[in-house]
């Protein structure tokens, strides 16, 4: 849980108030707040609301209800409602101790409250601190004629004047009923404590650090630390800075010498385990802690916890019971009591879940308590329990019970039984991915470059980051982290938060090849004030620019979802919308193949944009992506099942409202490069699909072109990966195949035409003298200039053969580059040879260049093929005739699919390839 500046504020306040560095918009208010607790002077106690003469009075064995002077509200002066009791028998010679109570939200002075503690021995005031009697009219207190300030909801009066404040009041009255009750002649002013429960415990954490006189305090479920409660108190208080800096009673809680015990159940919805826990470990008074599992949210003025422990300071100066010692060593825990009484059963109590964020007053933490053997007593008075604690558990603590005063139902309590409990545990995991280091690949052209460490946890609430530092730097001041702190994680693993580490080669001034190097440490805070940490090394290696590809889908479809269950039931293909309202769901699926050759994992970076035209529909900010895999093909609508994939790489991915390219947000961006390097392998197709969440009411957002569908090849959706192998192997699909003609063997063609589906080499007639042969042209449509080609081979796959010819003669010829975007039949002229004799001399199977084909073709490549241009490669049957011809008078030497150009390249920095 998070701890904030308010512990900066602590630190600089000792007594009731040393500011020396403190906000000055606050310095004012703080010590207005401080100076309550000069309101020791006793107040005069009055019969009625009105009456400026009836003062009142209170005797030894009565019980009345009274009002006392209290401050000015808005200029007017108020009194407080309460009842005084006083036990009989006592006197001026004869004082008893003293108890100032105060209710909960909603509720008033208690005469009974008051009557549990004069029986014990006690004199008591019960004071009602929202104006009101204890009259009801339609259900609601009657407020009285000098009331102060109501309560409203959380601080919501804090844009008011601070003395108008209703927390500014309910304190005050606390102060006044301390110093009216101990102004008494029948009461020990030396021996008076305070006692609150819900709101009440709220106030008495709050009054104990500024009232120093009390003599020991019960603050049940009431505490500090609400701003990040992961409830309605966090919600709302969370950016209430009045809270934060004035009210909050971790601001005071330092003040707080007196013993306090801390009641409260495990359960408890409205004041969470852990901001109970940072409040009582900043008051630096001895303690007991309480925590009673089912006992509910209310007075509780009949459990004896109370009453056993102020006994025990009224006649000792001690809690009957302390905690001596608390661990935890492997799943082992021990806790050792100090006790007065004799500890005779303990249980442990422990939660596996963390408690989910909510708007209201709830927890969904449950607790399941498991009997434990009873506490061993030695040496006497010190007794110790053991336990074993799940290893799935996030928070745990013991409890103890001891037989209490009412073992013969003196005082009609629910059980004789008193539970004193350890301190409440946290059992933290701090989750770094990377875990074992941090690597910054840095480019020489580039003088800063950052690396993220993934930040993810498992525990019952908050994490607090209290520091990131970076040590032994081997450049020092080279690494710098960008994320401050305190960083507050919010959210248990899978969430993550990203922690950013940058490294500057201005400051180190690294060269080629080398590598500076240091170590990054992370603190995070613990409830009682101690911290643990974790580390991971960072290193930067100085190389050549990660070579970027930008791939272009390959199919965009529009699947349909008849029956709703998450996978396709339908494919439209060439329908660029997604979201359109029906009783079925629609989605667009774009598709990706990956042919080249990347190492798993290598992926550097991996982003997905698409064009998104705004003349259709609603915009809708809510659309997902998701990203799966399948290496099936044929592609049908079933295969859109998210088997392998992750949803919501990103959400709200449609936001804009004008024609505009949408790409990935940073998480997104992260999410798509984890997945790949998971789940895309060489030949698997990759399917991002973007999906409507939540009702419209019309058809959604249409995206590309809207003068028409999807084609393949669109350059309306796009995938960029980056990786940074030394040398980056790509495979590049032809942007057309051409069925040639020579008619006058001249090794030009004459007559282009034809269709993929014409896939053939050496189609002869008897009476025909012209050659045929295929030819594929590839485009380079990056920035290929400087990058130097290591390698390169040109791949078909051979069908069969047709007619029943053998050919082993087939030559893979480079035609020429050509810079048009037109390709005719002149272009396949062979300007640049051949690159291989007997290509594919095989009947089936996948063929590709010979060594000495390659080298060839990469240094054709290097030396012609720039931006823009196409390169053809050709198949052609040498001779061009042949003098037999056993399939019959029209004979098919191969049949090739496919076709791909694979090129293994050395890029310069900044290097860019768009590969179609």
């Amino acid at each position: 849980m998070r701890r904030s500046g308010i512990l900066v504020i602590l630190a600089l306040y000792t007594g009731l108030l040393t500011q020396t560095e403190a906000n000055s918009e606050f310095e004012s208010d703080l010590a207005t707040v401080a100076a309550l607790g000069d309101l020791t002077n006793a107040p005069i106690m009055w019969t009625d609301d009105t009456d400026m003469a009836a003062t009142g009075t209170v005797s030894a064995g009565e019980m009345k209800a009274i009002y006392f002077d209290a401050l000015d509200y808005t200029g007017a002066p108020t009194r407080v409602y309460a009842y005084v009791g006083i036990p009989a028998g006592a006197s001026a010679g004869s004082p008893v101790p003293g108890a100032v109570l105060v209710h909960g939200g909603g509720g008033t002075a208690y005469a009974d409250w008051v009557t549990e503690w004069t029986n014990r021995g006690y004199a008591a005031i019960s004071i009602a601190v929202e104006g009101q009697t204890d009259e009801r009219v339609d259900g609601k207190w009657v407020k009285h004629a000098m009331a102060g300030p109501s309560r409203g909801a959380l601080y919501n009066d804090s844009p008011d004047s601070l003395t108008d404040q209703w927390m500014y009041h309910a304190v005050a009255d606390c102060v006044l009923a301390n110093s009216l009750l101990r102004s008494l002649p029948e009461v020990d002013a030396n021996k008076v404590g305070l006692s609150g429960f819900s709101w009440g415990g709220v106030i008495t954490s709050t009054a104990i650090g500024i009232d120093n006189r009390f003599t020991f305090a019960i603050p049940t479920y009431g505490c500090g630390h609400l701003y990040d409660a992961r409830n309605y108190y966090g919600h709302n208080l969370a950016n209430n800075e009045s809270y934060k800096q004035i009210w909050d009673p971790m601001i005071r809680i330092t003040n707080a010498a007196m013993p306090v015990l801390w009641f409260s159940w495990p359960e408890e919805p409205h004041f969470p385990m852990d901001s109970l826990a940072y409040t009582y470990h900043g008051a630096p008074g001895r303690r007991m802690v309480s925590l009673k599992p089912g006992m509910g949210h209310g007075g509780n003025w009949h459990s004896p916890e109370s009453y056993d422990f102020a006994d025990s300071i009224i006649s000792s100066g001690a809690p009957w019971c302390e905690q001596q010692s608390i661990s935890l060593v492997g799943s082992t825990a021990t806790v050792v009591f100090n006790s007065t009484k004799d500890l005779n059963s303990a249980s442990l109590i422990y939660a596996t879940e963390n408690d989910e964020i909510t708007t209201d007053i709830s927890t969904n933490m449950d607790w399941t308590e498991t009997p434990l053997s009873a506490p061993v007593e030695a040496p006497a008075g010190t007794w110790t329990v053991t336990a074993t604690v799940p290893g799935n558990a996030t928070a745990w603590f013991i409890n103890a019970k001891a037989t209490g005063s009412d073992t013969n139902d003196l005082y009609g309590y629910t059980t004789a039984d008193l539970t004193v409990s350890s301190d409440y545990q946290e059992n933290i995991d701090l989750i770094l991915s990377p875990a074992d280091a941090l690597t910054i690949e840095h480019l020489l052209a580039d003088d800063q470059t950052s690396g993220t460490v993934d930040l993810s946890y498992t525990g019952p609430a908050n994490v607090e980051i209290s520091s990131i530092a970076i040590s032994d730097q081997s450049h020092p001041g080279a690494f710098t982290n960008l994320t401050a702190a305190p960083l507050v994680l919010n959210n248990p693993t899978p969430v993550t938060t990203p922690l950013t580490i940058q490294f500057d080669n201005t400051v180190a001034g690294l060269t080629d090849e080398q590598t500076a190097t240091g170590m990054v440490t992370i603190v995070w805070d613990h409830l009682d004030g101690s911290t643990d940490q974790a580390q991971i090394p960072v290193s930067a290696k100085l190389g050549a620019a990660p070579t970027s590809v930008d791939i272009d889908d390959v199919l965009a479809s529009r699947i349909f979802d008849d029956d709703q269950d998450g996978s396709g039931d339908a494919v439209h293909q060439n329908q660029q919308w997604v979201g359109e309202l029906s009783e079925a769901d629609y989605a667009t699926v774009f598709v990706f193949q990956m042919t080249d050759d990347a190492e798993p994992g290598a992926i550097a970076s991996a982003d997905f944009s698409v064009t998104q035209d705004a003349s259709f529909g609603d915009a809708l900010p809510n659309i997902r992506v998701d990203a799966y895999t399948r290496s099936t093909s044929p592609i049908n609508a079933s295969d859109y099942e998210l088997a392998t994939g992750v949803g919501g790489i990103q959400t709200n991915f449609a936001s804009a409202t004008s024609p505009a390219t949408i790409s990935l947000a940073a998480g997104g961006k992260a999410n798509l490069k984890e997945f790949l390097n998971a789940n895309w392998s060489p030949g698997d197709y990759l399917f991002i699909r973007l999906k409507f969440e939540g009702a419209v009411t019309e058809d959604g957002r249409r995206f590309g072109d809207s003068s028409g569908g999807w084609t393949t090849g669109s350059t309306d959706a796009q995938l960029t990966i980056a990786w940074d192998p030394d040398i980056t192997e790509l495979d590049i699909d032809y942007a057309e195949l051409q069925r040639i003609q020579d008619t006058d063997a001249d090794d030009a063609g004459n007559w282009a035409g034809g269709s993929p589906a014409n896939n053939l080499v050496g189609y002869f007639e008897q009476d025909s003298v012209g050659n045929m042969q295929m030819a594929w042209s590839f485009q380079m449509q990056g920035v290929f200039d400087g990058s130097r080609i290591a390698y390169a081979d040109f791949i078909v796959n051979q069908t069969g053969t047709g007619g029943g010819a053998y050919a082993y003669d087939i030559e893979a010829h480079v035609i020429r580059t050509a810079s048009g975007s037109g390709i005719v039949a002149s272009d396949y002229e062979d300007s640049a040879g051949v690159l291989m004799e007997r290509f594919n001399n095989a009947a089936t199977g996948t063929a590709s260049l010979n060594g000495p084909g390659k080298v060839a073709l990469a240094s054709y490549l290097q030396d012609h093929w720039s931006k823009g241009d196409y390169v053809v490669i050709g198949l052609k049957t040498d001779p061009p005739t042949l003098t037999s011809y056993p399939g019959g008078s029209n004979d098919f030497y191969r049949y090739a699919t496919g076709g791909t150009l694979r090129i293994g390249l050395h890029p310069p920095p900044g290097t860019r390839f768009i590969i179609r």
